[in-house]
């Protein structure tokens, strides 16, 4: 972007002696910037260093939604990338407002999602004299793993070097950003009024080497067993049409997980739903085609038993750096997830599988879907405390296949959640299930979701430590008037902490885990939302269908058992993956 791009009217309307007086800021230019390149809503907590930022935000017609903490901010950010599969973007103050953020910005490194951290900073001239606010936040940024780029002090600079950056990282694969804006930069005055201007067009899609697609499309023809499994890298490039068309023609079973969840929804055929019970048949295939995923911690570092020896396996993604030292690999296609599966469908000379592989792969995850139901008590059964599985299959029966969104935050409820909650649609299930494992982004996720798809009903199912750590933005619900429903699996502590405790240490090892009855009902009426604590599965039901009715924000604290046994988060610290 050049000055011409952004703006080239000087200020006609300035009176008679001030003609070199400024008619917009740094910030301004930098909010045009942004607009320019489709941003429509950003997260923020006000500061001092962001103020003309803002400022010109409001100009450009970009929704500020206001919280309550900068962390809530950059969670929003990310609920909102893995929500749409578009860039998330929070506008933080300098100091403490970024350290705040950082967790989020964290969580998109790690997730590789494309998380966008405008942050302000100190002016240039007290930088490192001990001002307040001011601390090397560059260098923060980079030790999490994030790219930095530091405004220019002159405002059409400061412009084009966003949007220079910008249009990088859209050429690319998924990738966090911190955009740094130090207060001269942000308060620098400028006679022209910066005009948005529209990019013309993205690059062309990556595409893999042809003599790497043609080994890879050798591969999977001459499998006896073969599976798909799609990571988040194919939700940021939109593969769920290329993975429908691949998996009709060929006949291959597709398995989802993290942000790629519902991007083949689990109702069609062709999908063995995610990994809890798609894992089964993964283990059981001879070829597995790993699209847009790394061998981290979810995938079990590519190791048994998710990925058994023997097992060969082909990959997809678009970063030619991605480290797949931890499973060496027969095959690898760097490029684009949703046009190289495209071209693998195109390139498939056969038919569809005529053995009975896809059969008996969808019998495997039908054995674990059974043996999952067969471990909680019928819903028909009643008491003081429901078991943490009632919330997610209540939920999963009263939506049916309502348009939803369904976030997912905790430990112990989470791991409750994962088997029971079905993926229907891209960005409709998001959990806090990342690599980096933070949790209490629920309710800043769901925010994030309800604001993205009004015409949807949000639904977070949370625990009652994890809903603690956001809680204050209750009311940026209320404030915004969304239409969300948060049910919370209240049982007093941080149960998948006293389940390792009491396993590792016996009963005197619990510590600092309980933290009694707190009534988040109350709370919630205190914030402007409906609360209501509820008891029993009939009552819970009933409590659901109305919550879902009602436009507003409402929340349903449920008293649920607290010595229910985990035993799927034993297995994955066996595994070591946590």
């Amino acid at each position: 972007m050049t000055a011409m791009d952004v703006g080239d009217e000087a200020g006609g309307d300035s009176p008679p002696g001030a003609s070199h007086a400024p008619v917009s800021l740094g910030g301004h230019w930098i909010a045009a910037a942004l607009a320019s390149r489709g941003v429509d809503t950003v997260f923020t907590l006000p500061g001092g260093a962001v103020v003309p930022i803002l400022d010109g935000l409001r100009r450009a017609g970009v929704r500020c939604i206001d919280v309550h903490h900068e962390s809530a901010a950059a969670q929003m950010a990310v609920g909102w990338a893995l929500t749409t599969g578009r860039p998330g973007v929070a506008v933080v103050t300098a100091g403490a407002g970024f350290t705040h953020a950082v967790s989020g910005l964290a969580d998109g490194v790690l997730g590789r999602l494309p998380l966008r951290l405008v942050a302000g900073r100190t002016a240039r001239e007290r930088q490192g004299r001990g001002a307040v606010q001011d601390i090397d936040q560059a260098a923060i940024a980079t030790a999490v793993g994030s790219g930095v780029t530091v405004l220019p002090p002159e405002p059409a600079a400061a412009a084009a070097a966003l949007t220079a950056a910008w249009d990088r990282l859209a050429a690319g694969p998924a990738a966090a950003h911190c955009f740094e804006v130090p207060g001269d930069t942000a308060w620098a005055p400028s006679p022209i009024v910066p005009r948005v201007a529209r990019p013309r067009g993205g690059p062309p899609p990556a595409l893999p080497d042809p003599a790497d697609l043609a080994r890879a499309t050798a591969l999977m023809e001459g499998a006896e067993r073969p599976v798909v499994l799609c990571g988040s890298g194919a939700f940021w490039s939109g593969a769920g049409p290329a993975l429908r068309r691949f998996a009709r023609r060929t006949g291959i079973p597709v398995v989802t997980t993290s942000a790629a969840r519902g991007l083949v929804p689990d109702t069609d055929p062709g999908c063995l739903g995610g990994l809890i019970h798609g894992g089964m048949a993964t283990a059981m295939a001879d070829v597995v085609l790993v699209v847009g995923s790394r061998f981290d911690g979810n995938l079990l570092f590519g190791g048994p038993p998710l990925f058994p020896e023997g097992q060969r396996i082909g990959v997809i993604d678009q970063d030619p750096q991605a480290d797949t030292a931890a499973r060496p690999v027969d095959v690898r296609l760097v490029g684009d997830a949703a046009a190289t599966v495209d071209r693998l469908a195109t390139a498939w000379g056969g038919g569809a599988q005529a053995s009975d592989w896809p059969a008996r792969a969808a019998d495997a995850v039908a054995a674990s879907r059974e043996r999952w139901a067969a471990s909680v008590p019928d819903l028909s059964t009643d008491g003081e405390r429901l078991h943490p599985a009632h919330l997610p299959l209540t939920v999963a029966r009263a939506l049916g296949r309502m348009p939803a969104t369904v976030v997912v935050d905790g430990g112990d409820i989470l791991t409750w959640s994962l088997p029971f909650l079905p993926a229907l649609r891209p960005g409709s299930l998001v959990t806090s299930s990342t690599t980096l494992g933070t949790i209490g982004v629920g309710l800043p996720y769901a925010i994030a979701a309800a604001l993205a798809h009004p015409d949807r009903v949000t639904v977070l199912i949370t625990g009652d430590g994890a809903l603690g750590l956001a809680a204050m933005e209750l009311a940026t619900a209320v404030r915004h008037r969304l239409h969300l429903v948060i049910l919370v699996a209240n049982n007093g502590g941080w149960g998948d902490v006293r389940h390792l405790q009491r396993a590792r240490l016996g009963e005197a090892g619990v510590v600092a885990s309980s933290f009694g009855d707190i009534r988040f009902d109350r709370l919630a009426e205190a914030l402007g939302a409906g609360g209501h604590r509820v008891g029993g599965a009939v009552g819970l039901a009933r409590a659901v269908r109305a919550a879902l009715r009602h436009q507003g924000v409402t929340l349903l604290d449920v008293p649920t058992e607290p010595e229910a046994d985990n035993w799927l988060m034993a297995a994955m610290g066996q595994l070591g993956v946590l």
